[in-house]
């Protein structure tokens, strides 16, 4: 099977590519900040297969405290 590959000059700008593709096209809401929300609305809008992908994705977030990333995020520390 033959299939179109992006190539990116550097790993921030596939990050970049990749979090435009599911804004545009598995978010479709914009400034969702609960990653709650943004989970339930990539299993929901077909980025997973996974009926239980967001309850998965969820439990990895709470048990690795991942949020703490969102908030350095939003307040603009990438500390």
């Amino acid at each position: 099977m033959k299939a179109a590959f992006r190539k990116y000059p550097s790993l921030l700008a596939a990050i970049n590519d990749h979090n435009r593709l599911l804004a545009q096209q598995f978010i479709n809401q914009s400034n969702v900040l609960s990653y709650r929300k943004v989970a339930k609305l990539l299993q929901q809008n077909g980025y997973a297969t996974d009926p239980n992908y967001a309850k998965k994705l969820i439990q990895i977030i709470r048990k690795y405290n991942l949020s703490k990333y969102d908030l350095a995020a939003i307040n603009g520390n990438s500390n």
